[in-house]
């Protein structure tokens, strides 16, 4: 009884409320017909229809078949859509230009998806795309802009070019010709020189093979062109032309008659190499153990040897460097044969100065003190030719015996001898 009586009481109650205070009708749904099953509160909330609810019921890509990915997810919806029906465009994955206008201009074949990705339009592999076509992009060609060579484009048509060298780098070809390589009568094939790592510098042109043997080695491997050859044609300068890398007099005659025209045989490899004109001749090898030091370095081959055939100008040769004797010999006799001097040189003389490197003070000070300037030559003091260690004192102290033993009277060990003398005067004074 007690529900009976309550709904009565809600009817009655209804009845009374006038009509202007009833709800209006909702309007029509502005998207449009939804899909069965769906509901406002399921992207909206009663506290306003905007903004949507952050945990929305609504998938695109489950509910439209059109997944949102990449910079698609925060593009706004009114973007693509034209009205909040959400009926148009009526698009595929795969049909890109119904939103992206064609910037190739149909010159592109394929999908949009062959090359663009949703993440970034501009993150393009363009290596791997342009290894489809007709010209894969390789060494310097990977680092040109793509309006170096399709000029004509415009936002990004890429129409199709000629692929051939010359239609690039027709400059280069006249800076060439400018240079002094005229390349006229070369072929149009670029490759058979230049690699697409660097069109200066570039070349794999193979010298061996064009020239027959001939090998660019060394400092002719930084040559021009033009220092061997006439350009255009590339006829050798130098007649008759070299026979190979063996053969430098063919090129290098006059540096031949400049330093070595007195009859020098012309194996220039001997003496020379390929890195630098500056002679790798070794002399101790050569000579068995004669190694050119101090003065002998400025001393001309034709010094020491006959030229050509570089035979010893002594007989006997030399045997090493301390067999002075065998090349000094017309000095020794000058300077030293009267007084028999050893012929052991290098007791006084050395490679870097003829002049004599003896000290005589050390032993006996004839430079300073009281002898300095008190003798001739050795012979003063040494008078028995060939022994040095023979010497008197009486070629300049002449007084006589009588004198000597009455200076000396008293003193133990005297004797009117020159060795004797020296015992007690070993620095030359008279104290």
């Amino acid at each position: 009884m007690r529900i009976l009586g309550a709904l009565l009481l809600a009817a009655a109650c209804a009845a009374a409320v006038p009509a202007a205070a009833q709800q209006t009708p909702l309007p029509n749904n502005p998207h449009g017909q939804l899909k069965a099953g769906m509901d406002c509160a399921d992207c909206h909330t009663s506290s306003g229809w905007k903004p949507m609810r952050p945990d929305a019921k609504f998938d695109h890509g489950r509910d439209t078949g059109y997944g949102l990915n990449g910079a698609h997810v925060t593009v706004s919806c009114t973007r693509c859509h034209l009205d909040l029906k959400f009926s148009e465009p009526k698009a595929k994955p795969s049909e890109c230009t119904s939103c992206h206008v064609d910037v190739h201009r149909g010159a592109m074949p394929g999908e949009c998806i062959q090359c663009h990705t949703e993440r970034d339009f501009h993150d393009v592999p363009v290596a791997a795309i342009h290894q489809r076509t007709g010209f894969p992009l390789a060494g310097a060609h990977l680092n040109t802009p793509c309006e170096s060579c399709h000029k004509t484009e415009a936002g990004g048509a890429f129409s199709a070019v000629p692929r051939d060298c010359v239609s690039c780098h027709r400059a280069d070809l006249d800076r060439a010709a400018a240079s002094g390589v005229d390349h006229s009568g070369f072929s149009r094939d670029c490759t058979t020189c230049h690699t697409a790592l660097a069109w200066a510098g570039g070349a794999n042109f193979d010298h061996v093979t064009v020239s027959g043997g001939f090998g660019l080695e060394g400092a002719h491997a930084l040559q021009r062109c033009e220092a061997c050859h006439v350009v255009p044609g590339f006829t050798v300068k130098f007649s008759p032309a070299p026979t190979g890398t063996q053969d430098c007099i063919a090129c290098h005659r006059t540096d031949y008659q400049t330093e070595h025209g007195t009859g020098w045989p012309t194996t220039c490899t001997e003496c020379h190499n390929v890195n630098s004109w500056a002679s790798s001749f070794n002399h101790t090898t050569v000579s068995g153990g004669f190694t050119l030091e101090g003065a002998h370095t400025r001393a001309t081959c034709e010094s020491c040897h006959v030229i050509p055939g570089y035979a010893s100008r002594f007989t006997p040769a030399p045997t090493g460097n301390q067999d002075c004797i065998a090349c000094h010999q017309a000095d020794y006799q000058a300077q030293h044969a009267a007084d028999q001097y050893p012929t052991t040189c290098t007791t006084c003389h050395s490679t870097s100065n003829w002049n004599s490197t003896f000290n005589h003070d050390p032993e006996f000070p004839i430079n300073s003190g009281a002898h300095r300037g008190q003798w001739a030559n050795c012979a003063t003091c040494h008078t028995t030719p060939g022994n040095l260690k023979a010497f008197t004192c009486f070629n300049c102290h002449t007084h006589s015996q009588a004198n000597a033993d009455a200076q000396h009277r008293g003193r133990s060990g005297y004797s009117y001898t020159s060795t004797a003398c020296y015992s007690c005067h070993p620095r030359g004074r008279a104290g």
